[in-house]
């Protein structure tokens, strides 16, 4: 517990307040699950975008 409250420090000083507390939240989540986040395939994930908009899918292809 005392590792998330430091990490809460690092991150809202780093943006320096301007979150909103669920983005806050969010990023909070993800620092402390980390693990789960560097086995998630980002392809997969841009591929769910593309499909949402006309505009992502555009943008997103190289």
């Amino acid at each position: 517990m005392e590792r998330s409250f430091a990490n809460l420090k690092i991150i809202k000083t780093r943006l320096r307040n301007s979150l909103s507390e669920e983005k806050l939240k969010a990023f909070m989540l993800m620092n402390m699950e980390k693990s789960i986040l560097h086995s998630i395939d980002l392809e997969e994930i841009i591929d769910v975008i593309k499909k949402s908009s006309d505009f992502l899918n555009k943008e997103l292809s190289y």
